[in-house]
């Protein structure tokens, strides 16, 4: 699913109304493994000076959790969002574009998903 999201903190219709999201700390420019625990809207307001990983944890997550990943700036380098459990690439944010991407945990696997992603807008 793509689309534009009409703010910063509503990227996709279905997630906004089906799943809580609450922020956890802003994503900093460092890789990081990231918990559903600590916060499940992650946003990048800051520039990278390089290229970053950052991976979801399934640890304490519920079948259909829900995790929002946010990049609101636009600095040249990739933000690459990969499954802790099974290292899989789940989505790789582009350097130059501002986007809003969603995962889902599945509990059979064991593993998170990707769920749709979308361009933000600017406001």
């Amino acid at each position: 699913m793509t689309g534009v999201s009409p703010r910063y903190n509503s990227s996709l219709y279905y997630l906004s109304k089906s799943w809580r999201l609450y922020e956890g700390a802003k994503l900093t420019d460092a890789n990081a493994t990231l918990l559903v625990s600590a916060g499940s809207l992650r946003v990048q307001d800051s520039a990278f000076t390089n290229n970053r990983v950052i991976r979801l944890s399934a640890s304490g997550a519920a079948d259909n959790e829900g995790f929002e990943v946010q990049k609101r700036v636009r600095d040249g380098f990739t933000l690459t969002v990969l499954d802790d459990a099974t290292s899989a690439v789940l989505y790789v944010f582009p350097g130059s574009d501002l986007r809003a991407s969603d995962f889902i945990f599945d509990l059979g696997s064991g593993a998170w998903a990707a769920g749709g992603n979308v361009a933000i807008r600017e406001v």
